[in-house]
């Protein structure tokens, strides 16, 4: 398993703790933050996404993810429910029992994590290319104005 990403509040030092305890560290690898390139590499290698935030406002890492074609599993407080509702992937509560309740449903069926992938590049393509998210500015933006427009008509 990569654990990638930062290390906000010295949460490696948790988790190593927590590994060393359940006699897991040798399944381990700690990457720290990857971009670009490096990050894509980890990205095809893998079979699933894993992203158990407590915080989250949307999980651009899980957006990357589905883009390449992964299942991902994402916690309540991503606030990405379309995840789950487009069949993408899973949308869990942050607690480690269900999380490896998840985990173990997905690595033991290949044909699911298929198409949860597939799902989750069509959801990418269709709602989050820089197109996608363009238009919607602009039609939000027009309606901003409308809305200002028929506010000075009324004074």
């Amino acid at each position: 398993m990569v654990i990638a990403g930062p290390n906000p509040e010295d949460y490696k030092r948790i988790i190593i703790q927590m590994l060393r305890a359940g006699n897991a560290m040798n399944h381990y690898t700690f990457t720290g933050m990857v971009t670009g390139r490096e990050k894509l590499a980890i990205l095809a290698r893998a079979d699933i996404f894993v992203l158990p935030s407590y915080s989250e406002v949307l999980g651009l890492s899980a957006l990357e993810a589905m883009a390449c074609g992964l299942p991902v599993v994402i916690t309540k407080q991503c606030h990405f429910p379309e995840v789950e509702e487009k069949g993408a992937g899973k949308v869990i509560n942050p607690e480690s029992d269900e999380l490896s309740k998840t985990l173990e449903e997905l690595l033991g069926n290949e044909t699911l994590c298929e198409k949860m992938g597939e799902k989750g590049k069509t959801l990418v393509r269709e709602e989050y290319t820089w197109d996608q998210v363009a238009d919607k500015m602009i039609i939000e933006y027009r309606k901003i104005l409308e809305r200002h427009k028929m506010t000075q008509e009324n004074l």
